[in-house]
């Protein structure tokens, strides 16, 4: 190997590392690559940041925003109401919300469709008696599914798709990969709602507070009130006549010291304690304590419940970094870390994905904290708060995927023209456009797009194309596409799926060229395996805000990711030569 080629292969190593620690945020870790394979004189200064101009992020920006466009329109809201409607248990419900997740997830991306089933889901689970457990790693598996469809259902599709066209492979139009994606997610689909199911745990029995998606315990700081049930009890016995765990004692703004059976609870004092959302309630309602006046300047209008999935912008920061009450108006109240035990306060809480968010404030105060900061509402999103035109917004996306389609123009300068009409009409307005693009999904694939044409250009790719290719599995087409698929699904956890594509996209189209075969075949080899993340609930953002409102551990994903991993991989062997051949 050449110099600049251990040089590139280190730098992606080092990313690689980094991506799997998840310490530092992606799109941090990914331009500090960047620059660093810059300084190395491996990316010129000059195309540094061309990954900006690439097709594939235009319409990734594009296809974000139509997404929590339509989202947040109202109208697919209220399609999803009708599950509730329709009898039946748990299969007949999974049936419905695995269907609906996968068929949104072909056109909004997995993301998105997640995001709008997930609070619906939720609502119907607890009125009906079902544990979320049960529920929710079906959903999140089923919008990876849909995903695979189409072109714009995930954007590892569109960086595929780009892939195979600059090497000099087929055009792949927005349905092209249903051939293979849509048989894939119909089995896929039916068996996690025939058996996918019941290899899950019954976990977190649904509770019914009074607000919220009552989900799991909160970790909250409360104060006892004056002349209350708690005020003169001792700790132990307030322990044991409530199903709570108090963490800490906060009296005068110091903290008590010393054995916990000797503690008696007094009025004012701040208790540091962990809870169901249900024992919370009735603490609340019974005016044993109330919420700190630090934490609650007003009576609320509204208390919700929502989650940082992995790209929001709280992710890493303190409660009180955020600034929620100067900001936004919205008080903290408490916060449900998946299960793990904090002994501190609020205050000196570091937020993590699938953290879940006790708030409180007025509806369109929550509604901007939700947008701002990029976090998920569990609880019904205030209908008062809609973007106008909402069927134009709809009109918009369905023209574009047509003109797309039809080969009129393609499909980001489709998508950026739908998003562009939508502004005009009314349907969008700027500050919400600016607000509803994922910045560090953009940023991770304009970072990392210059990182792999430098691993396609010094040679790097190709160098380790060639062992591969001496493989025994490598002497054949269908073993390249074996290799290729065993490849993209083993990765995929450790990275994510775009990181997954970009890296391993320049090797596949090497082991291809050095096969003397097309390369399409193999790409779309690498699409399906990024989305085939049924193993880890770390692999794919979806898997990892399920995680703890679901009450899941690293091991109930494999149960049912197992045999739904040989599932898509069987279909994809069998019909992506049929689709694509060699």
């Amino acid at each position: 190997m050449t110099a600049s080629q251990l040089t590139i292969c280190a730098i992606l190593l080092l990313t690689l590392l980094c991506f799997a620690w998840g310490r530092w945020r992606h799109d941090l870790v990914a331009m500090t690559a960047l620059l660093t394979a810059v300084l190395a004189g491996l990316v010129p200064t000059e195309a540094a940041f061309s990954g900006f101009a690439n097709p594939a992020v235009i319409s990734v920006a594009a296809v974000l925003v139509i997404g929590r466009t339509l989202g947040s329109s109202g109208l697919l809201d209220r399609a999803t109401l009708w599950l509730d409607r329709l009898p039946g248990g748990t299969t007949a419900l999974l049936a419905l919300s695995c269907g609906c997740g996968g068929l949104v997830s072909t056109m909004l991306n997995n993301a998105g469709a997640l995001a709008l089933l997930l609070p619906a889901t939720l609502a119907i689970a607890n009125r009906r008696g079902l544990s979320p457990s049960l529920l929710l790693i079906p959903l999140s598996f089923a919008t990876l599914l849909g995903g695979m469809v189409t072109l714009i259902g995930t954007p590892p599709n569109l960086v595929i798709a780009q892939m195979i066209r600059h090497s000099g492979g087929q055009t792949l139009e927005v349905f092209d990969l249903a051939v293979v994606g849509g048989p894939i997610a119909v089995v896929g689909i039916a068996y996690l709602v025939l058996v996918g199911w019941r290899h899950l745990p019954e976990r977190m029995p649904p509770t019914e507070p009074s607000g919220g998606a009552g989900l799991g315990r909160y970790h909250s700081e409360v104060v006892i009130g004056a002349g209350g049930p708690l005020d003169g009890l001792p700790l132990p016995r307030l322990e044991h006549r409530h199903p709570v765990r108090v963490h800490g004692v906060v009296r005068d703004g110091l903290h008590l010291f010393g054995r916990r059976e000797d503690w008696i609870c007094q009025a004012g004092d701040v208790l540091l304690l962990d809870a169901e959302a249900s024992v919370l309630d009735t603490l609340l309602a019974t005016g044993a304590v109330r919420f700190s006046p630090i934490r609650l300047a007003s009576e609320p209008e509204e208390v919700c419940e929502m989650t940082l999935p992995p790209q929001s912008l709280a992710l890493g920061s303190t409660a009180d970094s955020l600034h929620l009450q100067q900001r936004f108006a919205v008080s903290l109240l408490a916060i449900s870390r998946q299960g793990q035990r904090f002994e501190g306060s609020l205050s000196q809480m570091r937020l993590g994905a699938g953290d879940v968010l006790m708030l409180s404030g007025s509806a369109p105060a929550l509604n901007k904290v939700s947008e701002d900061l990029g976090l998920l509402r569990l609880a019904p999103r205030d209908p008062a708060i809609r973007p106008r035109h909402p069927l134009w917004a709809i009109a918009c996306f369905a023209f574009a995927v047509l003109a797309s389609t039809l080969h009129l123009t393609t499909p980001s300068v489709a998508l950026m023209a739908a998003v562009v009409v939508m502004v005009l009409i009314g349907s969008l307005d700027l500050p919400s456009l600016y607000r509803r693009i994922d910045w560090s999904v953009l940023v991770l694939l304009a970072a990392l797009i210059p990182l792999g044409d430098a691993f396609a250009s010094t040679g790097a790719a190709d160098w380790l194309a060639r062992g591969l290719a001496l493989l025994p599995l490598s002497q054949t087409p269908y073993g390249l596409l074996a290799l290729t698929l065993v490849l993209a699904i083993a990765i995929t956890p450790i990275l994510n799926n775009v990181a997954t594509v970009l890296m391993l996209g320049p090797i596949v189209i090497s082991l291809a060229e050095a096969g003397h075969i097309s390369p399409t075949p193999l790409l779309v080899a690498v699409a399906i395996g990024a989305s085939t993340d049924f193993l880890t609930p770390f692999g794919h953002h979806n898997n990892t805000i399920v995680m703890g409102l679901g009450g899941y551990q690293f091991r109930d994903y494999s149960r049912a990711g197992w045999p739904l991993t040989l599932i898509v991989s069987s279909l994809s062997l069998w019909l992506i030569p049929l689709a694509f051949p060699f």
